[in-house]
């Protein structure tokens, strides 16, 4: 009974160490993304799909011309709103939340005067969040850029392959 017992806690905690998850649950959500060649990847641009997570299933998901869960994004601002980008991980993206229940959108909703554009993508480091602000997010000239880093972020930035997809990688030079 006790090497049961034993062989059943060790199997538990190989498991947990590799972050395979045992459950009725899939993960579909790097079924709307595609690799970039300049971030990593981003969502198939104008994708119309439903995707799963680990704890919820077949939420709605939609992208942009530009690969972003989100409307389309107008160069031209609103001279009555501020305009705020969101950079971030899948915590800004909206895993496991609809699209009115992410922050983002719920900032906007509250606040007429404001106008948010989210820009964060599921698995991303602020490696790639500051390619994403360099190359795309800065041209829209936010009045506040929101960065939400989370603590997975500095282990993101240290892989080169992520979900199957080769991301970008920088190096002291």
């Amino acid at each position: 009974l006790l090497s049961f017992v034993l062989t059943l806690g060790l199997v538990e905690v190989g498991l947990r160490v590799s972050g395979i998850w045992v459950g009725r649950h899939s993960d579909t959500m790097f079924t709307v993304m595609e690799h970039d060649a300049l971030l990593g990847w981003k969502m198939k641009p104008n994708a119309n799909e439903r995707v799963s997570f680990v704890d919820v299933e077949n939420i709605p998901v939609r992208a942009n011309s530009l690969g972003f869960w989100d409307n389309e994004f107008k160069v031209e601002k609103d001279p009555q709103r501020r305009r705020i980008v969101c950079l971030g991980d899948s915590f800004t993206w909206g895993l496991g939340v609809t699209e009115n229940e992410r922050f983002s959108n719920v900032l906007q909703q509250d606040n007429p005067g404001f106008e948010t554009l989210n820009f964060g993508l599921p698995g991303y480091g602020t490696d790639q969040e500051l390619l994403v602000w360099r190359n795309i997010a800065a041209r829209y000239r936010p009045d506040v850029v929101v960065l939400n880093v989370y603590q997975n972020d500095y282990v993101d930035n240290m892989f080169v392959v992520r979900s199957g997809l080769r991301k970008p990688y920088f190096q002291w030079s």
